[in-house]
């Protein structure tokens, strides 16, 4: 399996850097949460746009992202390709993901793209909109996610299981709003103790919440780290730390580096 992410993973990052297509990739919770646990984490960091806008966009309307992702999948309803607005006016190509005839999710090329394709860096300069009618051909963005096809429905046949039970439930609610969510919050969405919650959750993961949220919250701040020039306070604050040092240790415990150092040695600058 981890070779068969890798490559999903390979594919996109293939025609961003080489092609200057970026594309995100959206599934049906119950979907989505039927693969391994692993899947989800690494597919999870290609679930949003990485142009500017939209990460500005996300910070402040994260519920509306979620909803037109929601009202994306529901126009799906054959193999054929097309263009939709969401609800910030950024024009996306909408290519539908099937698996066994059913629709699983869809992949979004964004109507953003760098004017380099090295070029990751929060600069609003940097980056052009495109997919204006007629300029690419939609048959251009069909061809070129067609390979993803094939590996998304491979993924699907081979390692996903029947789970939709009351922890995938809690695992997706997790995943979509870990960067503020408390135990209290999960109590009142399930209706559930707080003792029945944390049990349930560690019992399945092997990790508590908070420690499973933290996660998602590092992997976060690597992609901020990557694609913009805010400071670490920033970035920390933006994914959910509050405290910069704790931020700063608990990645350095992750990472083994240091989110400057990071930055400094990882991240490609134009």
């Amino acid at each position: 399996m981890i070779t068969l992410i890798h490559s999903i993973i390979s594919y996109l990052q293939f025609l961003e850097v080489n092609c200057g297509i970026a594309v995100s990739i959206h599934f049906g919770a119950d979907n989505f949460y039927s693969l391994p646990d692993s899947a989800v984490l690494e597919l999870k960091r290609f679930n949003a746009h990485k142009n500017p806008y939209c990460i500005l966009v996300k910070r402040q309307f994260h519920n509306q992202c979620i909803q037109t992702q929601h009202e994306i999948r529901s126009k799906c309803c054959n193999k054929v390709g097309f263009c939709h607005i969401c609800h910030a006016g950024v024009k996306q190509y909408i290519h539908p993901l099937y698996h066994g005839g059913n629709i699983i999710g869809f992949a979004a090329v964004c109507g953003f793209r760098p004017t380099h394709p090295d070029n990751h860096i929060i600069d609003f300069s940097a980056w052009e909109h495109y997919l204006s009618p007629g300029e690419i051909p939609d048959s251009v963005y069909a061809s070129a996610l067609s390979p993803l096809d094939i590996m998304v429905d491979k993924l699907f046949s081979d390692y996903a299981i029947k789970k939709s039970d009351e922890y995938t439930q809690i695992l997706h609610y997790l995943n979509e709003y870990h960067t503020n969510v408390t135990l209290d919050d999960l109590c009142s969405h399930f209706g559930r103790s707080r003792s029945h919650i944390s049990h349930l959750f560690k019992s399945r993961n092997g990790v508590s919440i908070n420690e499973y949220c933290n996660t998602l919250k590092l992997e976060d701040s690597k992609h901020l780290l990557e694609i913009s020039t805010q400071s670490i306070t920033e970035i920390g604050f933006d994914v959910g730390f509050h405290d910069t040092s704790y931020f700063i240790r608990l990645f350095r415990q992750k990472f083994g580096i240091s989110p400057l150092k990071y930055r400094s040695t990882y991240v490609k600058r134009p």
